[in-house]
């Protein structure tokens, strides 16, 4: 069964903005927080070895990145269907 990765991206603001709520929520298990954002983007390697068969890149900071992300589940459900045939 292949693997599909799925790439979520936004701006910088917005994962900012994101992680210092994450923090300040105080719940939540992961350091991850807007201290590091610049080493994660800066140590970032596009995952350009993996088939862009089985690959999607998905914007999270659009209105429809939903309708996207609902996309992408319907090909990876196709994908496996025709890996089971």
């Amino acid at each position: 069964m292949p693997a599909y990765f799925v790439e979520t991206t936004c701006t910088p603001e917005i994962a900012e903005a994101r992680l210092a709520a994450r923090a300040r929520g105080g719940d939540d298990a992961s350091d991850a927080g807007p201290s590091l954002l610049a080493a994660s983007r800066a140590g970032f390697e596009p995952p350009d070895e993996w088939p862009d068969a089985l690959r999607a890149a998905i914007a999270t900071d659009v209105p429809d990145w939903r309708t996207s992300l609902h996309a992408v589940a319907r090909s990876v459900t196709l994908l496996r269907e025709g890996a089971r045939c």
